[in-house]
């Protein structure tokens, strides 16, 4: 089973800054093995959660195999499945030592058959892979490393007359992406990249020629995503940007025959192409692909308004940031008064929090400032504020936006004070920046978080001295 995990961290790097919309995923738990017809409903029953139901059919199955005076190869190679479901059960229910011992069991039985005949490589692959992925949770990223990477040779080594060629593929696959997470758990973030770019040629070879492409398509998504995410971490922004205009050209493709699929995805590989090109500082560009995304967004929310209203706010604002940054101010106060307009909306229909209308303040506020326009700046950043310190104090994103709105604040009365007027507001400054500073310590882990601190910091000497 492959690991599902976006590695992406969000990091800003200037007052209005972008909001990654790469989706996040989590780690599944490691394959079920298909049994033999009485078998197979226990396996069912783990994966469907009813675990006494799973427990006790499995259960019955070790106790009929016990009972067995010479069981044969077939015999234990269901028996090996038997304690490879059960590991799996205890694994995903964070129970690693008794997992661990299920693992071991079906890994010394599967390594016998092995030896035997080329039968049950498959299933010696697939315990490998598991017992990787069981270490990996265990935080053994050497382990998890030695024993993915001998299930991917086991799998790669196994012979080309398999009927079923494209799911063997499939495996092969999952198993560079699972290589890759170790890898770059481990630090080894070149490596990593070098195996999702394996997986990537297979799957979208899949999509594209297997005539099937609905079967592997998700899991062609997520490698694309997850390599993307691993070269933008790796300030290799050009390498994520080649990944995210493959995929969104693939979904494109697939589209095309099928009209009626597709678009969510195109969607937000558009949005995250655009993001990139910002990072890239290709603003114009990052602003003609936002808008792209906007259209797609629309169209998704005529029928799902709920769920895609909100993706439309949010390409508006980004769309708008480019905007700002290229001095087309006209469009930039355009596109944040739309988005503004948006999150109102969904605010009083309680689909959002009031913390995405005070962004929406602060990014309308940020522009205002920069044209000298104080009097709308000051009420913009007033408004944001008041809503900032409202919000949950343990919330890092909440946090983050009232940094952000404290140093705009600061700035502005920092503006005027050098303007000659002389205002009462003016004496809160370094109290706004201690509060920041001290709101922002819990999370200095945060590269947007050290950002602010520092800012503040600055600021904050620029008052005092």
């Amino acid at each position: 089973m492959r690991v599902i995990i976006q590695i992406l961290t969000i990091a800003a790097t200037a007052i209005c800054a972008a909001t990654s919309s790469y989706g996040q995923h989590t780690m599944p738990d490691a394959g079920f093995d298909a049994m033999p017809s009485l078998t197979i409903d226990g396996t069912l029953h783990i994966m469907l959660d009813d675990a006494d139901t799973a427990l006790a059919n499995l259960e019955q199955r070790i106790q009929t195999y016990r009972s067995k005076r010479k069981p044969t190869d077939e015999d234990k190679a269901e028996y090996s499945s038997v304690c490879n479901n059960l590991a799996n059960h205890y694994h995903r229910n964070g129970r690693l030592d008794i997992a661990e011992q299920f693992y071991d069991n079906a890994y010394h039985i599967r390594k016998e058959l092995a030896e035997k005949s080329d039968h049950y490589r498959t299933l010696w692959a697939n315990i490998l892979n598991n017992y990787g992925l069981y270490f990996m949770d265990a935080n053994d990223n050497d382990l998890a490393i030695y024993y993915i990477n001998k299930a991917l040779e086991t799998r790669l080594t196994l012979s080309d007359s398999l009927d079923d060629q494209p799911p063997a593929d499939n495996n092969i696959a999952n198993n560079y992406d699972n290589l890759a997470y170790a890898l770059y758990k481990a630090h080894f973030v070149k490596d990593a990249a070098d195996n999702y770019e394996k997986s990537r040629a297979i799957r979208r070879q899949l999509v594209l020629e297997s005539g099937q492409p609905e079967i592997y398509i998700d899991d062609y998504i997520i490698t694309m995503q997850n390599l993307a995410a691993l070269y933008k971490q790796n300030n290799q922004a050009i390498d994520a940007l080649a990944v995210m205009i493959e995929l969104r050209e693939t979904l494109t493709q697939l589209h095309a025959n099928s009209p009626t699929k597709y678009l969510d995805q195109i969607a937000n590989a558009k949005h995250n192409t655009a993001l990139l090109y910002g990072m890239l500082n290709q603003k114009s560009q990052a602003a003609d692909a936002m808008n792209l995304a906007i259209k797609d967004y629309n169209v998704l929310a005529l029928s799902d308004r709920n769920k895609y209203l909100p993706e439309v706010a949010s390409a508006l604002n980004q769309a708008a940031n480019y905007y700002a940054d290229l001095g087309d101010y006209t469009n930039a106060e355009k596109y944040y008064k739309k988005a503004l307009d948006i999150n109102t909306k969904l605010y009083t229909e309680q689909l959002i929090d009031a913390t995405e209308i005070a962004g929406n303040f602060n990014n309308l506020g940020r522009m205002y400032y920069d044209q000298s326009k104080m009097t709308e700046a000051k009420e913009c950043y007033i408004k944001a504020k008041e809503i900032f310190d409202a919000a949950d104090p343990t919330d890092i994103k909440a946090v983050l936006n009232k940094a952000m709105t404290n140093i705009n604040i600061v700035m502005y009365y920092i503006y005027e004070k050098n303007s000659g007027i002389d205002s009462e507001e003016y004496q809160n400054c370094a109290k706004y920046l201690k509060e920041t500073i001290e709101s922002l310590r819990a999370f200095l882990f945060n590269p947007s978080a050290n950002y602010y601190n520092d800012y503040a910091q600055k600021l904050l000497r620029t008052i005092t001295n």
